[in-house]
């Protein structure tokens, strides 16, 4: 296909949601993937059909704070290959057992991020069905915050992912029951 005419967006809003949508790859009994055909410039990367679980399982709604996290992808490879290494930076503003545990446990994962709009309908997917998501261990950081300051409590963290572009994922979203 021929490279497309990349027009100056009407608007371009920095930032994502609030909420990331994380599941762990062992619940899912299908990860959908890109189907052609692939008639439009960018079809490859969109991914319409629909991640399938196992009875009982789903998406689990995460809150991350908006204003200190954000999404990015560093592009990497040589002269014959190129891949992504889609993250996300994120701070869960909460310190308990529940999050002191998750960030203890070495998994792989599937995550949805919204952009700022909070579309329903579309979300930048990183982990794929070969190459889960990872929190690596060295990038999570606890903080009490401190007393009477601008420093919050809670968990600083990436997620990474590695894989041969990024994906959008507009399927339907199954969240934990």
């Amino acid at each position: 296909m021929d490279i497309p005419r990349i027009a100056k967006p009407a608007r371009n809003s920095q930032g994502i949601g609030q909420e990331a949508l994380i599941c762990e790859l062992d619940w899912l009994t299908t990860i959908a993937e890109p189907a052609g055909p692939f008639t439009n410039y960018g079809d490859d990367s969109i991914i319409g059909g629909n991640h399938v679980f196992a009875t009982g399982k789903g998406f689990r709604k995460v809150y991350i704070s908006n204003r200190s996290s954000k999404l990015m992808a560093k592009y990497m490879g040589g002269q014959d290959s190129r891949a992504v290494k889609p993250q996300l930076e994120a701070f869960m503003p909460v310190i308990d057992p529940v999050t002191t545990t998750f960030f203890s446990e070495n998994k792989r994962y599937l995550v949805l991020v919204p952009d700022i709009t909070c579309s329903s309908t579309r979300y930048i997917q990183i982990g794929t069905s070969c190459r889960g998501a990872e929190i690596p261990p060295d990038s999570v950081e606890m903080s009490s915050g401190v007393a009477e300051s601008n420093e919050e409590a809670g968990h600083k963290f990436i997620i990474d992912g590695f894989q041969d572009r990024i994906y959008f994922y507009e399927g339907t979203v199954t969240l934990y029951p």
